[in-house]
């Protein structure tokens, strides 16, 4: 039997969205292209707004920062995607799962309450960079 191209990705295409809401906002900080090298805006929270740590990624390119329509990625060895990815391409996924490898210990470090996010950006600029 012949399988569909993206039947592995089924589980992106869920029309599930995960809004930041409430208080969640001020928990949470927002970093683009210039800090992550990927085409839209990726947030990033200390342990507390999510049972698992994870990042919320905006599933759209634009560059004003929205807390509407965002899907998950967990923080973890294989991570996984939660939600609806709305527009994003399915390269930028590998993309995205690429630089939460790249960034776990800083992402963790960061989840776990050990650095602030303004280090988070500042090793995270230096990692890219030597890339």
């Amino acid at each position: 039997m012949k399988q569909k191209a993206n039947s592995n990705f089924k589980h992106l295409w869920k029309k599930a969205k995960y809004p930041i809401k409430g208080e969640d906002g001020f928990l949470m900080a927002a970093i683009g292209e210039k800090t992550t090298g990927l085409p839209m805006i990726i947030w990033f929270s200390v342990q507390g707004i999510y049972h698992v740590p994870a990042i919320k990624v905006q599933s759209n390119y634009a560059k004003k920062m929205s807390t509407k329509d965002l899907f998950i990625i967990t923080i973890e060895e294989n991570p996984r995607v939660i939600g609806y990815v709305g527009r994003i391409k399915r390269s930028d996924i590998f993309k995205i799962i690429d630089f939460v490898k790249l960034t776990t210990p800083i992402l963790l470090d960061h989840w776990e309450g050990n650095i602030t996010s303004d280090v988070v950006i500042n090793k995270m600029n230096e990692l890219i960079t030597k890339k």
